[in-house]
């Protein structure tokens, strides 16, 4: 799992409008949910009845009261998929109505940027950490043995 999150971090590459799909629509309205403390987002549309998920890593990105209180149901609205993704699903990376971006690519690459240097850093603390608790077992293990 350590590794997995290391991988996708390392290879996911910085958003733009070149290495993502548009998708234009009307508004039709948004779903917060909240899993385990953290926060995402479910944006329908009215010309198809999938969603959009904006991921909760990308969520302190998007200006959702204001979002909320500007857009309103049958407005026009464009919103950027992210679709460069290696190891993951497709989420939401912009969003765009009446001319404001309400969640933006540079946020977006803000935050893949620092992923990509925090989180092999926290996978090796935590490998170190398993090793150092395998070697102490073992070393335990062998003081047992020399006291049997």
């Amino acid at each position: 799992m350590v590794l997995y999150i290391s991988i996708n971090a390392l290879f996911t590459k910085p958003v733009s409008p070149s290495n993502t799909t548009l998708v234009k629509g009307t508004y039709n309205s948004i779903q917060r949910e909240v899993y385990r403390g953290s926060v995402s987002y479910n944006l329908y549309l009215n010309e198809n009845s999938e969603y959009y998920k904006i991921n909760a890593s990308n969520a302190e990105c998007f200006a959702y009261t204001s979002f909320t209180n500007r857009v309103s149901s049958g407005q026009p609205i464009s919103i950027y998929v992210n679709n460069n993704t290696l190891l993951s699903q497709s989420f939401v990376v912009s969003v765009i109505a009446n001319g404001q971006e309400y969640l933006s690519f540079d946020c977006i690459n803000h935050q893949i940027a620092d992923d990509k240097i925090k989180i092999p850093l926290m996978s090796i603390g935590v490998l170190l950490v398993l090793v150092m608790i395998a070697y102490l077992k073992s070393k335990k293990k062998s003081v047992k043995s020399l006291f049997n």
